[in-house]
Parts: structure tokens; sequence; C-alpha cells
């Protein structure tokens, strides 16, 4: 069952994002950041977080946001003195995560899923998320939206391509975008 997060969700939803998400910024920040980080995607307007959910607990997690750089700029402002102490200590344990930092995202609205994670692969859940998802996007009158990956992320590359999103660049950063109909 999909269903919209909750406050009493966040607790659950960091924990299994901290286990299934091992790339990338967020999954290396301060569980209490992420927390704050999920709040904020719930009160949100622009942005969602879905849930599904089985046998009374959460297996998978989709955050989307309309405008991912609007969202993202108002984490920073939100939580600029948290966020940059551990983007400190990220960028010294892992410093070729600066490259992700300083690439500008879109001067225009970027519809964007900007995780998806699953805690048992192979059981559909990353695939009703995504379907969950698209039709969110679509409520929002968006026609199309994106992903951003690691090009390492051969696993998510061949799930998004089995979900028909289209490869839009390929680098270090894989862009895949979703056109809905």
């Amino acid at each position: 069952m999909i269903r919209n997060g909750k406050s009493s969700d966040i607790k659950a939803c960091v924990k299994l994002h901290k286990k299934n998400l091992a790339e990338g910024i967020f999954s290396q920040l301060d569980p209490n950041l992420l927390e704050k980080v999920y709040a904020y995607a719930i009160a949100d307007k622009s942005s969602f977080l879905l849930l599904d959910f089985a046998d009374g607990k959460i297996n998978g997690a989709a955050l989307g946001s309309e405008d991912i750089s609007t969202f993202l700029k108002s984490i920073r402002k939100r939580y600029f003195f948290p966020l940059l102490a551990n983007i400190a200590w990220i960028l010294f344990r892992h410093p070729s995560y600066l490259t992700t930092l300083v690439q500008p995202y879109a001067k225009h609205a970027t519809p964007e899923l900007l995780f998806l994670y699953a805690d048992a692969k192979g059981r559909g859940t990353g695939s009703n998320l995504v379907h969950a998802s698209n039709n969110e996007f679509k409520k929002r009158d968006i026609q199309q939206y994106r992903v951003e990956l690691s090009s390492q992320n051969k696993g998510a590359f061949k799930f998004y391509q089995k979900q028909r999103f289209q490869t839009l660049k390929k680098a270090d950063r894989i862009i895949m975008i979703k056109r809905l109909l």
C-alpha cells in the first residue's frame, strides 16, 4: 500500500534511508538533519513523500519535488549552519562529493524525484513507488520529471531503464527523464 508520509514516519524513513542509500550527499547527512529534510518535504506543498507499506512497516520511500532547485535552496536557507557543518565533515571524508555540490541546478523549475529506495529488492516496491510518483507528478500537471544518479550505480540505472526513463546525460552523473502522458 502506498500513502503519503506523515511526521510520525520520519524516524523510520531516516533509518531506512541510511540503510538503503549508500551514495550521495543525502546518504551522508547526520540523521537529525535528514529528519529535518523529511519534515520539510512533508510540509512543503510543492514536494511529496510517498511510502510503501506492508505488514505494518515502511518498505520504501520516494521523495519528489515540483522544483528541486527551490526545494534545495529552502533546505540550505532553513538549516544553513547544521548543513554547513555536515557538508564540511562529508567533504573531509569524501572529497569527490565536491563536484556534486558545485554543479548548478537548472535556473527554471525542474521537477525531480530526489530519491527512491526500497528495503527489499525484487518485490515490486520500487516499481510501485515510481508508479505512485508518476501519478503524483501528473496530479500536479507535470509532464516530465528527472532523476539523477551516479554512473557507478548500475542497478539503479537498469531499474530506471526498465521503468521507461530515458537517459538524457551520461557522464559521472546520469540524468534520466520520465515523460508522463
